[in-house]
């Protein structure tokens, strides 16, 4: 735990997000010269939309992927079961 909050399930749906952002996208989510760069520029940083990237993602999966990056874990999917539902 990088900030001090306790973790949970959501750290886990935010690293898969992370997983399938970066699959998508075909590119590394943030890139920097040191590992505490990187974590500086995730703490601050919001990813490009995937659209922007790499038009014609299929619409459940980019919520899914979106849904599961917001910053802020409350802001996350609570559960794997929800991040599975929005894939339809």
């Amino acid at each position: 735990v990088i900030d001090g909050r306790p973790a949970d399930a959501r750290g886990d749906l935010y690293a898969l997000g992370l997983l399938g952002w970066e699959m998508l996208a075909g590119q590394a989510p943030w890139a920097g010269e040191s590992l505490f760069n990187v974590v500086v520029k995730q703490r601050e940083q919001d990813l490009p939309r995937l659209t922007t990237l790499r038009p014609g993602i299929p619409r459940p999966l980019l919520l899914a992927v979106e849904g599961a990056l917001h910053k802020h874990p409350t802001d996350r999917w609570a559960s794997v079961e929800e991040f599975r539902a929005q894939l339809g």
